[in-house]
């Protein structure tokens, strides 16, 4: 298992002592649909009892590299395996999620619509984008 180290900052004090976020991935999958245009994979997560659909993400675990997270949530939530989405950009707003703090690290992919037009089922589907 991971450890912290105890080093301590020029205060006397431990990366535990200072206020630590959840981090989370979320990627975009960006595919052409024929007919549709742009599209975008979503995954049906359960919100109490609502259905909602959102980018696939999940939390990191303790020791995980980002890359591994990302591969995890994409196998765990949509089947897909064998893609290495390139990181976007941080979003960072205290507020963002209802949950918490919880700092997310955007990923980007982009595949041919012959790679994942198997995916249109009732817990991961491609949905157009932005027009």
């Amino acid at each position: 298992m991971w450890r912290m180290a105890q080093y301590r900052d020029s205060s006397g004090r431990t990366l535990a002592d200072y206020p630590r976020p959840s981090v989370a991935v979320d990627t975009a999958l960006l595919t052409v649909v024929p007919d549709t245009g742009l599209s975008v994979l979503l995954v049906r997560r359960m919100e109490g009892k609502r259905a909602l659909w959102a980018l696939p993400g999940t939390f990191l675990h303790e020791g995980e590299r980002l890359a591994d997270a990302v591969t995890r949530s994409l196998q765990d939530k949509a089947g897909i395996a064998g893609l290495a989405p390139q990181q976007l950009r941080v979003l960072d707003d205290p507020r963002r999620d209802d949950r918490g703090w919880v700092l997310s690290v955007a990923h980007l992919e982009t595949v041919r619509y012959d790679a994942v037009a198997h995916l249109d089922s009732h817990e991961a589907a491609l949905r157009p984008g932005l027009q």
